[in-house]
């Protein structure tokens, strides 16, 4: 049950460190689907939250 917990932690954050990269270079598509993913690991990520509700005000969206 750790090991599974370790895992999608990781996993979760691999997919934030990879919507931040994203940012970084203005690709909000990019930065919606894998702080997308994020979210699908882990509901209740405060970071990924932010971070499609950014992606969705800087392209004019109003939902994923």
């Amino acid at each position: 049950m750790k090991m599974e917990l370790v895992s999608r932690e990781r996993a979760r954050d691999a997919a934030l460190k990879a919507a931040r990269s994203c940012g970084g270079e203005e690709r909000r598509q990019c930065v919606w689907q894998n702080a997308g993913n994020a979210l699908s690991i882990d509901s209740s990520s405060a970071g990924a939250k932010a971070l499609v509700e950014h992606s969705n005000v800087d392209s004019g969206k109003t939902g994923p």
